[in-house]
């Protein structure tokens, strides 16, 4: 489920690229598609269609874009987050 950069129509992009190393679980979907320790450095990048869910343990390490944009801190160091991105809030989560 790991994409591209083009996104289509209407679809979420979401880009991951932790300041530090954090775990992290993605649910796209309604599908998990990850669910594992991400080091600095790493990228990863997947694509939905309605939303997805974040669950992650250093929300202070967390960095992301959203369609390219920027995605604003989800929380402080080591504060465990889960947040639900889909079509309606995502702006919410870009910073502004």
């Amino acid at each position: 489920m790991e994409t591209s950069l083009s996104t289509r129509e209407g679809a979420l992009l979401i880009d991951i690229e932790p300041q530090g190393p954090c775990w992290v679980q993605l649910t796209i979907d309604g599908e998990r598609v990850i669910s594992r320790l991400i080091q600095s450095g790493e990228s990863l990048q997947v694509e939905a269609d309605n939303e997805i869910v974040i669950n992650v343990s250093d929300a202070g390490a967390f960095r992301f874009t959203l369609n390219g944009r920027a995605g604003r801190r989800l929380g402080t160091a080591r504060e465990i987050v889960t947040v639900l991105i889909n079509r309606d809030n995502y702006r919410d989560y870009l910073v502004s």
